[in-house]
């Protein structure tokens, strides 16, 4: 197995100077928002689905879910970006064309600082998102 380990220098913990790999600070970063979640909730978070970029290689998804583990959560799914916002538009969308009418073409782009993504997809009312 290889794992890209990226490590940040002179970093201050707890008063001593520790050296961390990416996947151990993104598990502190995902351990407080899963301590958020369950504080909210009221209940334990335990299964998870993360959203990555698309264009993560397989070393950096195997990252992120390292990452997961170090939080102690079970990540069920990384999922593209785009493909989350996708979802989270069209899942309690009401106004959809129905079966038999023509598919509605909705385009999703993410603008970001240093990436730039775009995602399209046909949908229907009671189709599934076939994105292309």
């Amino acid at each position: 197995m290889f794992y890209l380990i990226f490590f940040l220098e002179d970093v201050m913990y707890m008063d001593e100077e520790k050296v961390f790999s990416i996947e151990q600070v993104t598990g502190m970063l995902l351990t407080k928002l899963k301590e958020t979640a369950e504080s909210a909730l009221k209940k334990p978070v335990v299964d998870c689905v993360i959203s990555v970029p698309s264009f993560y290689t397989d070393a950096e998804r195997r990252s992120v879910v390292d990452a997961a583990q170090i939080a102690g959560l079970n990540c069920l799914r990384l999922m593209n970006e785009t493909t989350a916002v996708a979802l989270a538009y069209g899942i309690y969308k009401q106004d959809l064309p129905a079966p038999e009418e023509k598919p509605r073409t909705v385009v999703f782009v993410d603008l970001g600082h240093s990436a730039y993504q775009v995602s399209m997809c046909f949908k229907h009312v009671s189709g599934s998102c076939d994105s292309i």
